[in-house]
């Protein structure tokens, strides 16, 4: 997707660790008669000199360029790029979704490795982003967070996320954010002050119900804190 094509990238670094055999040139090193690969990074004003000639020497080319086809500085671009090389695969939702999310360093080590491997690596909030997602319905209408609600209990148990959202409250409570994904502490941070008092109020009124059906002590317990944050704001 990449090869004869014009290319914008903030990192270099990244097009040469994807491409390690081919050559770099500048407007002053362009070859009459390519023999390899190359990445041109010269002067604009020679950019068709240089294509002209790996074309007709039957040589691949990347060239980078503002005025560019491809945009690499979009992370979506790039991870697919990435992922078509193996099956013609496509970026997976849940990352799609956090993609905007990852620290940078730790998204271009993952590309790196993934680009070798064919093994994405960054997988920790994959098992999270259902969890995450419910957390995040909690401030949305109640139409959206039955939707959200229904959603997650596809893919885990009552009783796992009911755990899981009392850990969560407890670790915003004792600011306890050591060994979390960088998106779990995004959210856990969102609770703090009044908003945090007012939903493990709401936490502790709702376990008094003493509730025996899984499904609906967890919807019990997510609609008071959910009531509990509009009162809030």
């Amino acid at each position: 997707m990449l090869v004869n094509k014009r290319v914008t990238s903030g990192d270099f670094n990244i097009l040469r660790f994807l491409f390690p055999n081919f050559d770099i040139i500048m407007e002053t090193n362009i070859p009459d008669s390519p023999k390899s690969p190359a990445i041109y990074l010269g002067n604009p004003a020679s950019i068709e000199p240089f294509t002209d000639r790996y074309s007709k020497a039957g040589q691949d080319y990347i060239v980078m360029s503002r005025a560019s086809e491809i945009d690499l500085n979009d992370r979506r671009i790039l991870a697919n790029i990435i992922f078509e090389k193996y099956r013609n695969a496509t970026l997976p939702k849940y990352l799609d979704e956090f993609i905007d999310e990852i620290p940078q360093d730790e998204f271009i080590e993952a590309v790196k490795i993934k680009w070798v491997t064919g093994r994405w690596v960054i997988t920790e909030f994959k098992n999270e982003v259902n969890f995450l997602n419910l957390v995040e319905s909690l401030n949305k209408s109640k139409y959206e967070f039955i939707k959200i609600y229904f959603d997650s209990l596809k893919a885990n148990k009552p009783y796992i996320l009911e755990s899981s959202m009392l850990t969560f409250l407890i670790k915003a409570k004792n600011k306890t954010y050591k060994g979390s994904s960088f998106l779990y502490r995004k959210k856990l941070t969102l609770y703090t002050g009044k908003k945090l008092d007012n939903t493990l109020n709401a936490i502790e009124n709702a376990l008094e119900y003493n509730i025996d059906n899984p499904e609906l002590r967890l919807l019990n317990l997510l609609i008071s804190i959910q009531d509990s944050s509009k009162n809030s704001q």
